[in-house]
C-alpha cells in the first residue's frame, strides 16, 4: 500500500509540507500560508491495556478461489458465487469457518465433482462456520460451494489514516447521477476487507491460486490479477471477463476493476503491461506509467530474482480510500496520479509507482506472516523507491526524498514511538504508519551500509527465494541475511525492529596542537535507557587529503581520538549518512561553510545550508554559500538557497540578476517558480515583463506563481490571468487564483471558491478554505451568510479531522473580523442597523462553532477546540 495516505495532517504541516505523503510539498514554491498553531498541549487519557496480538493459527489451507460474479448497481450489492477449495493444514478438522461479513446466505454446499451436498452451517454475519460432514486429514482436499449477495454499503468497519474506509468493495457513481464522475467498480481488501466481497480465510499468512469471472455492463472494461483468459458477450448487453492467476497469493491481495477505461498497452520482456485510465488520461498514460518496464528490468536484476507474476497492470480510479494498493498485477492507485503531461512538469507520482511495484517482490511473492510483520512488506517498498530514485536519477535525488522520510518519521516520533515489529497494537490498521513505512526504509538502509551492497542484496536474493509464496516474519530476514553474511545480527534486530525509539547524539570535537591529535566525542542523549551500538564512518579533511576511519558507538559517552598531521579542515560524523537520528552536532561555522564545498552528499550540503541560513546576517561568509548553492548540482538546494538567501543591500543587485537568469533558464520548474516567487516579493514594476513572460511557461506552478506576482503589481493584471486559468483542474493554478480572488474580493468570485470547495480533498481543501476566509473577510454580509454556511458543512462532513478544525479555525476568524468591524462603527442610525446585522452574523457564527464542537469525535481536535473561545 501506498505511504502517501499516511500521515495526519498536522504531522504533514509540521514538516511544512512534507509528501509522501504530503508528497514532494517540500518542492513547491507556492505563496506561503500562514499556518496557526497551537501550543503543544499534554492530554492525560484512560488507555486500555492492549493485548497481545498473535499470528493467525493455519487449521485449513485454503488452496483455490473460483468465484462468479455479478453487480446489483442499484443496491450496490455484489451477487456471488463461490467455490474453495480446501485441505487441513496439519491436524485433522471436520468444520471450517470462514470469514464472511455481512453476507445474505443463499446456499452453502460441499461439492464432489459437479455434485452439491447441501452442508449444515452457522452464521453470525461475520464468521460462517461449515460442518464438512466428516473429519479431513492433513492432505485431504476438499471443496465448498457458497451462493451469496456482498452488502458493502451495508457494513460499518471503522477506518484509519492509511485506510480511510473499510468496505472492501466500492461502488463510485453507480447510478451515473453525479456529474464528471464515471461510475466504477473497485476493491480494496487491505487488511482483512476481501472478506466483504467474497468468503475466505481472510488473513495474511493464508494464499491460494483463482479465477474470477466478472459481468459487468458491456461496455466497461474490467481488471483483475492474472491473466485474462476468455470474454463474453451476454444477450442482456454485459458481458463476462474470465481471470485466472496461477500463483498463488494472499486473499487480501485479490482485485477486481471495473469502469469506462482507456488501456494503454505497454511491454516488459514477454510480460504484458498495461496501464487504465480515464479516457481524457489515455495521451498521457506513458507519462505518467512509462518507466514502468525499466523499473521491472531494474527491480528484476538487481534482485537477480525476474518479477514472478503473470502480468502487470496499473489502474487509476475515483474516490480510492488509499494512496494505492499493490494488487498482485493489478494495482490500484488513487486519481492524484492520473496527470496531464504538462502537469508532470511540476510533479509525478513515480514513487508511488517504484513503492507499488517493489510490494511484488516484497509483500506479494514473500508476504508478512501477520500484521505485526508489516515493515517486511511496507518498509521494503518504501526502500524500493530509495533504490529506483538512486539508479535513475542519482544518489542527491534519492537522499533528498529519502531525508523528507525522516522528517516524516521524526514528526510521528514526538507523539507515538513503537517497536518496528510490533504485537501489541490496538487495530491492525494502526500498523499503517511512518514506522512501518518510513522508519522501516530508513533503518533498511543502515542494514545495507553495515553489511555492504554486496552482502545486502545477495541477502535479499536467498530471502526471497527460501521464502517464495510463503508467509514470513521478521526472523526469516535475518536468518537469509546471517546465512550470507556470517554475522551474528541479532543486536540489530533487536535495536532497531524489536525495540522502540531512536538515538539522539550530541557530538563535539577536539584538537590537541602538542599530540597532533583530533577527536570526536560522541554523547547518547536520548531519555530512554537504551545505548545503541552504531557502526559508523568519520571522514577527516586534512591537508588536502579526505582519511576514512570507521568506528562503532556503543557506548552512552565515548571519545574517538585520531592521529592528524594538522588541524583538520572538517571532522564528518556519520559520513555516508545513513543513520536514523537527531543530533546536535557542534561544529564551527567554518567547518561547516568547508563542509558544503568539500563533502560529497546531497546531506553534507543541505546541513551546511541549513547553518548558513541561520548565520548569514552576521556572517558575510555564511551569505556567500547561499548565494553560491544557486548554482548547486541539484535542484532542490538551488531553491532553498532562493527561498533562504536573505536580501540585503550589498547583495541585492547581484540577487535580482541571478533569480531574473533563474526565472528565465533554471531546468527545473519549481526552482524558476521559487525565483519569481522572491522577484514578485519585491513588488518592483520593472520586473512585470519577467512575469508576464512567466505567465507562458509551460509548467503550472511557474504560471501560478507568475499570477501571484503580477497580481500584487496590478491586481487588474492579474485578474485577467486569473480568467484565462481558473476553467483548468489544476491545483497550483486554484491555489493562485484563490489568492487573487481573496485579494479582489468581489462579490463575484464567491462560485469559483464555491465549486471548487465541492470537490477539493487534502491539501488543495486546506489551502481554499485559507484563502475563502480571506475572501469573506473583506466580503459584506451577504456573501458572508452563503460562505459561512459552507465553511460550516466542511466542519462537520469533511473526512479528515484537520480539514474539519482548519474550516471551524476559519470561522472563529471569520467571527473575530466581524467583532472588530462593529467596532469601528459610528453612532449613527445607519451604523445601528449595521451593528444589528453583525450582531446577527456574529451569533449565528458562534453558534455554529458550538454545534460543531459538541459533534466532533475525534479527541486531539476536541482538545484544540477548547482553545477556540
Amino acid at each position: 500500500m501506498s505511504k502517501y495516505l499516511l500521515l495526519s495532517l498536522p504531522a504533514m504541516l509540521f514538516l511544512i509540507v512534507s509528501c509522501t505523503g504530503g508528497k514532494q510539498a517540500s518542492q513547491s514554491s507556492e505563496p506561503a500560508i500562514e499556518y496557526v498553531f497551537m501550543d503543544t498541549m499534554s492530554v492525560i487519557a484512560n488507555v486500555p491495556e492492549i493485548s497481545y496480538k498473535e499470528t493467525d493459527q493455519r487449521i485449513h489451507d485454503l488452496l483455490h478461489t473460483s468465484l462468479d460474479v455479478a453487480f446489483d448497481f442499484e443496491n450496490q450489492y455484489l451477487l456471488g458465487k463461490a467455490e474453495l477449495t480446501l485441505s487441513p493444514h496439519f491436524y485433522p478438522s471436520s468444520s471450517l469457518t470462514l470469514d464472511a461479513k455481512g453476507f445474505d446466505l443463499h446456499e452453502v454446499a460441499l461439492l464432489n465433482g459437479t455434485e452439491k451436498q447441501a452442508a449444515d452451517y452457522q452464521y453470525d454475519g461475520w464468521f460462517l462456520v461449515i460442518d464438512l460432514g466428516k473429519e479431513y486429514k492433513r492432505g485431504e482436499q476438499y471443496k465448498v460451494y457458497i451462493d451469496y449477495t456482498a452488502k458493502p454499503e451495508e457494513i460499518e468497519l471503522e477506518g484509519s489514516e492509511a485506510i480511510k474506509e473499510r468496505k472492501g468493495l466500492y461502488f463510485i457513481n453507480p447510478l451515473g447521477t453525479e456529474e464528471d464522475k464515471p461510475t466504477q467498480i473497485w476493491t480494496q481488501g487491505e487488511t482483512e476487507a476481501s472478506s466483504i466481497w467474497f468468503p475466505t480465510i481472510d488473513s495474511p499468512n493464508e494464499r491460494c491460486t483463482q479465477e474470477l469471472r466478472m459481468t459487468v455492463p458491456d461496455r466497461m472494461v474490467t481488471l483483475s490479477n492474472g491473466s485474462l483468459v476468455s470474454s463474453e458477450v451476454n444477450a442482456d448487453g454485459t458481458r463476462s471477463d474470465y481471470w485466472v492467476q496461477k500463483l498463488p497469493h494472499a486473499p487480501y491481495l485479490f482485485a477486481m476493476a471495473a469502469g469506462e477505461f482507456a488501456v494503454v498497452k505497454d511491454k516488459w520482456r514477454d510480460i504484458e503491461v498495461n496501464y487504465y485510465v480515464e479516457k481524457e488520461y489515455e495521451q498521457h498514460a506513458r507519462a505518467i506509467f512509462g518507466n514502468t518496464p525499466e523499473m521491472m528490468e531494474f527491480y528484476s536484476n538487481m534482485l537477480q530474482y525476474d518479477y514472478p507474476w503473470e502480468k502487470y497492470s496499473q489502474v487509476v480510479v475515483r474516490d480510492f480510500v488509499s494512496g494505492a494498493m499493490e494488487n498482485t498485477g493489478a494495482v490500484i492507485y488513487l486519481d492524484i496520479v492520473q496527470r496531464t503531461t504538462r502537469e508532470l512538469l511540476d510533479d509525478d507520482y513515480e514513487d508511488i509507482i517504484a513503492h507499488e511495484l517493489f510490494h511484488h517482490w516484497f509483500g506479494d511473492l514473500v508476504t508478512c506472516e501477520s500484521w505485526a510483520n508489516l515493515p517486511l512488506n511496507e518498509a521494503f517498498a518504501t526502500y524500493g523507491e530509495y533504490l529506483w530514485h538512486e539508479y535513475k536519477y542519482g544518489r542527491d535525488h534519492a537522499d533528498y526524498l529519502f531525508d523528507t522520510d525522516l522528517e516524516t518519521y521524526l514528526s510521528e516520533s514526538q507523539f507515538k514511538q513503537e517497536p518496528l515489529i510490533r504485537f501489541h497494537y490496538e487495530k491492525k490498521e494502526d500498523m499503517f504508519d511512518a514506522h512501518s513505512y518510513q522508519k522501516g526504509g530508513r533503518v533498511l538502509h543502515m542494514l545495507r551500509k553495515y553489511i555492504g551492497d554486496d552482502a545486502f542484496f545477495e541477502s535479499l536474493r536467498l530471502y526471497l527465494k527460501q521464502n517464495e509464496y510463503k508467509p514470513v516474519e521478521i526472523h526469516n530476514l535475518r536468518l537469509a541475511i546471517e546465512e550470507v553474511t556470517g554475522m551474528d545480527l541479532n543486536w540489530f534486530f533487536d535495536q532497531w525492529f524489536m525495540t522502540a525509539g531512536h538515538p539522539e547524539l550530541d557530538i563535539t570535537y577536539d584538537y590537541f596542537v602538542d599530540r597532533k591529535q583530533a577527536s570526536v566525542n560522541i554523547e547518547q542523549i536520548h531519555e530512554h535507557d537504551l545505548v545503541y551500538r552504531l557502526p559508523i564512518s568519520i571522514d577527516i579533511y586534512v591537508d588536502g587529503k579526505v582519511i576514512r576511519e570507521e568506528v562503532v558507538v556503543d557506548e552512552q559517552k565515548q571519545r574517538f581520538t585520531f592521529d592528524v598531521a594538522s588541524q583538520p579542515d572538517l571532522m564528518n560524523v556519520d559520513a555516508e549518512k545513513m543513520l536514523l537520528v537527531e543530533k546536535d552536532d557542534r561544529k564551527t561555522l567554518e567547518e561547516y561553510i568547508f563542509q558544503y564545498y568539500n563533502a560529497p552528499l546531497f546531506m553534507d550540503r543541505a546541513e551546511a545550508l541549513d547553518v548558513c541560513r541561520q548565520e548569514q546576517v552576521l556572517s558575510p561568509e555564511a551569505a556567500q554559500v547561499l548565494i553560491d548553492a544557486h548554482k548547486d548540482a541539484y535542484w532542490a538546494l538551488r531553491q532553498y538557497a532562493i527561498d533562504n538567501v536573505s536580501m540585503e543591500k550589498e547583495n541585492k543587485e547581484a540577487l535580482i540578476l541571478q533569480w531574473k537568469e533563474m526565472a528565465e533558464k533554471d531546468e527545473k520548474s519549481l526552482v524558476r517558480a521559487a525565483a519569481i516567487q522572491r522577484l514578485g516579493d519585491l513588488q518592483d514594476r520593472s520586473l512585470a515583463p519577467i512575469f508576464v513572460n512567466a505567465g507562458q511557461d509551460q509548467s503550472y506552478e511557474v504560471i501560478a506563481t507568475s499570477i501571484s506576482a503580477i497580481s500584487l503589481l496590478d491586481l487588474d493584471e492579474g485578474l485577467k490571468l486569473c480568467e484565462q486559468y481558473r476553467e483548468l483542474d489544476n491545483s497550483s493554478l486554484i491555489r493562485a487564483i484563490g489568492g487573487v480572488y481573496a485579494m479582489d474580493a468581489n462579490p463575484d468570485h464567491q462560485d469559483y471558491f464555491e465549486r471548487q470547495i465541492e470537490t477539493a480533498a487534502g491539501f488543495r481543501l486546506f489551502y481554499l478554505i485559507d484563502h475563502y476566509y480571506g475572501f469573506l473577510e473583506n466580503s459584506d454580509l451577504n456573501v458572508i451568510e452563503n460562505g459561512k454556511a459552507t465553511l460550516a458543512r466542511v466542519a462537520k462532513e469533511a473526512d479528515n479531522e484537520w480539514i474539519r478544525y482548519r474550516a471551524t479555525y476559519s470561522l472563529y476568524n471569520l467571527k473575530q473580523s466581524l467583532d472588530l468591524r462593529k467596532d469601528e462603527l459610528g453612532g449613527d442610525a445607519i451604523s445601528d442597523v449595521r451593528r444589528n446585522n453583525l450582531d446577527r452574523q456574529i451569533e449565528e457564527i458562534a453558534a455554529t462553532i458550538e454545534d460543531i464542537k459538541s459533534k466532533e469525535t475525534n479527541e486531539e481536535v476536541q482538545v484544540y477546540y477548547q482553545l477556540l473561545k
